[in-house]
């Protein structure tokens, strides 16, 4: 896909999985640096930048399953499999998925903070020259 595809995909993406993690009065976004790379399969795959809260959502099951639906049906709407259960993992807790083409998304809270991590997004050969 086209850079400016994957860029306008993750416009649109963005601020509903916002929503559906944080609302509210502390619930102030800050986006990453955008970075595309070529991977050893010589596939340029992109990433818009983690897209981080310095408000963490409590590190407990039933606040994520909350979140659940809601996160899926945007998911869903851009081509990446359902999530079904929160993940603990090097002291971040959320979820994690991704879609046939390699692109993956991970939404977790840490100690700091709530990020959106969009990665490995397939893109034209020019986004990494």
């Amino acid at each position: 896909m086209p850079i400016d595809q994957a860029r306008a995909m993750s416009e649109e993406m963005l601020p509903p999985l916002q929503d559906a993690l944080l609302t509210g009065p502390d619930a102030q976004w800050t986006d990453g640096r955008e970075q595309a790379t070529t991977d050893v399969r010589g596939t340029c795959r992109w990433t818009p930048g983690d897209a981080t809260a310095e408000t963490a959502i409590p590190q407990e099951k039933s606040t994520w399953m909350e979140r659940r639906d809601a996160v899926n049906d945007v998911l869903e709407d851009h081509g990446f499999d359902a999530v079904w259960e929160p993940m603990q993992k090097n002291g971040t807790y959320g979820f994690s998925t991704s879609r046939e083409d390699g692109a993956g998304i991970a939404l977790y809270a840490t100690k700091g903070g709530t990020v959106i991590r969009l990665f490995n997004v397939p893109v034209a050969d020019g986004a990494c020259e």
